[in-house]
């Protein structure tokens, strides 16, 4: 990662305004009367899963990566960054209420995607789960104690012939819907860890904001709006706040997160010509 002060001719691109177009860190997603949560990366219209058609639906499997395609962050959880620290770079972005939410960098210009290619493949080793659960997410309603699973209606194809059957005759989840079920269940528990991260970190002012230049085949690009961890800020912490990170299984986050700067310049690599 280089961390430049001139001025370049490329305007900065500031990923602080596309943290707006995300959920932040908490995931938690509220259906008003229309039974429609407000609508978040990837997602064109959340809507609570309906038992009353569930002989109806049918939903393949997603194959290619194009809804993602024109995103340049995506949000991940602390126990994702050492899986993701081979991939991409590792960091998080305060969004104008100052909600902090660790991402994935996977563009440095703005509707860019560099992981997913011309076919919709994703081109990287790890895919992160908030890539992986689409078109799933757990929600919550007024009245209802349990998470409500629900789904993205654009990716719905109703008496679809070559789509799964979301639910077996007998009512129960079939195979596909069971397995989104368990990830996106799973996913929403990491975020609460995630949201405990991010908390410990600012306790201890450990993030800094951080603007990145990288020299690419199409010139010098600059990207604001990101914040890392200060390195000599984590150095400088007592025994018992190392202790409070460890003991909560963070600590290894915390350096994969530091240790996947190097992938800025990977990245840059990917960057076409003019």
């Amino acid at each position: 990662m280089v961390i430049r002060k001139r001025m370049i001719k490329e305007k900065p691109f500031n990923l602080k305004i596309l943290c707006l177009a995300m959920q932040p860190a908490s995931e938690t997603c509220c259906f008003g009367t229309d039974w429609e949560c407000k609508i978040m990366l990837f997602y064109d219209k959340i809507v609570p899963l309906d038992k009353n058609s569930r002989t109806k639906i049918n939903l393949s499997p997603i194959r290619t990566y194009e809804y993602a395609e024109k995103t340049s962050i995506i949000p991940i959880t602390a126990i994702e960054f050492a899986h993701a620290a081979g991939d991409y770079p590792i960091a998080f972005v305060r969004d104008e209420n100052g909600t902090v939410t660790a991402v994935v960098v996977v563009g440095i210009r703005e509707g860019e995607n560099l992981i997913v290619d011309a076919d919709g493949n994703w081109t990287a080793d790890y895919v992160p789960a908030y890539v992986r659960r689409y078109p799933f997410i757990l929600g919550s309603m007024a009245g209802k104690k349990n998470p409500v699973l629900c789904l993205d209606a654009a990716a719905v194809v109703e008496q679809d012939e070559e789509g799964e059957p979301l639910f077996e005759k007998n009512g129960k989840p079939g195979q596909y819907l069971q397995s989104m079920m368990d990830l996106a269940s799973d996913y929403q528990a990491q975020v609460a860890l995630t949201s405990t991260m991010i908390e410990l970190l600012e306790k201890y002012d450990l993030l800094k904001s951080v603007s990145v230049t990288l020299e690419t085949a199409a010139g010098s690009l600059t990207v604001n709006g990101l914040e890392v961890v200060a390195e000599d800020r984590l150095q400088a912490l007592t025994e018992s706040q190392v202790y409070s990170l460890f003991d909560k299984g963070l600590l290894l986050a915390v350096y994969a997160h530091l240790i996947s700067q190097k992938n800025f310049a990977g990245l840059a690599a990917r960057v076409p010509g003019e």
